[in-house]
């Protein structure tokens, strides 16, 4: 186990090797309380989602106060990189652009994370198919502005 539903966090976790399987409470694959949402959106999927070798989870960690929605366990033997929001945000906070930059990548992040909650779509892990723009591009066009 990673992580459990309603547990607070300050961690982003990237796996590096292996499996691990992300169950959202909010998909109705976890827990009694299902959140409503249009049938427009697409759903998390209630069986999980299967996280490998570079994908991520739990990033609104860096940027807020956070508290899972779901649970993230090791479907087998895994390596996860954990990046501690406290030591992150130091650490970017050296360079001025870096820190400005990621400050505004932080406040776009939170404001799709707003936007999903507005729809009805509350998670740790943001599959591909609900990313209205892809993140690489938000972080792009930020930095880019940057210089």
């Amino acid at each position: 186990m990673v992580f459990a539903e309603a547990s607070r966090d300050d961690r982003m976790i990237v796996v590096k090797r292996g499996e691990l399987r992300y169950t959202n409470r909010t998909s109705g694959g976890g827990s009694s309380t299902a959140l409503t949402r249009s049938s427009s959106v697409p759903s998390l999927d209630a069986n999980g989602n299967l996280l490998t070798a570079g994908d991520w989870c739990s990033e609104a960690a860096l940027w807020t106060d956070w508290v899972h929605f779901g649970r993230l366990r090791a479907t087998h033997d895994s390596e996860v990189l954990v990046i501690d929001s406290g030591a992150f945000g130091k650490e970017t906070l050296v360079h001025y652009k870096v820190g400005l930059g990621t400050m505004k990548y932080a406040s776009g992040y939170v404001q799709r994370l707003n936007d999903l909650a507005a729809l009805g779509v509350c998670s740790d892990f943001i599959p591909k198919s609900l990313e209205y723009e892809p993140l690489d591009e938000l972080a792009s066009q930020v930095f880019h502005e940057l210089g």
